[in-house]
């Protein structure tokens, strides 16, 4: 398994789904409503996380982007299933290091993908169409 530094547009989308949505905002933020300086700082700590993932699996070889600490959100709309992908890519990229995976920021991001998962597979015509037994 492999790891890298994911795009920004991934970073973009996982903020902006968390920003809409005043649960998952005060589940992963302790706050309802997010600014834009909140939106920019959950961005660079996904950012680090992710970037220190890939220097305990690399070594520091590995530098921090730039983009990291100067992060600013870029508002990207993207549909349920494309905000999952774009989840599921984040956390796969940043899943290697034990250290990173207790803390709770991945563990909040970790629920928030089982749900939307559930959530997903339960809207879809398959699901509505089998029998409850």
């Amino acid at each position: 398994m492999s790891c890298c530094v994911v795009e920004l547009e991934t970073i973009h989308r996982i903020v902006k789904m968390i920003a809409d949505d005043h649960y998952l905002s005060e589940k992963v933020t302790g706050k309802k409503i997010l600014t834009t300086e909140d939106c920019n700082e959950l961005g660079r700590n996904l950012l680090r996380m992710n970037v220190l993932n890939v220097q305990a699996r690399y070594g520091r070889r590995h530098p921090q982007p730039p983009h990291c600490e100067n992060y600013e959100h870029l508002p990207m709309w993207g549909r349920e299933m494309q905000q999952y992908k774009s989840l599921c890519c984040f956390l796969y990229q940043s899943c290697d290091y034990s250290l990173i995976r207790r803390t709770k920021l991945f563990r909040a991001l970790e629920d928030i993908r089982c749900k939307m998962a559930i959530r997903i597979l339960e809207e879809t015509e398959e699901f509505q169409n089998c029998r409850w037994a």
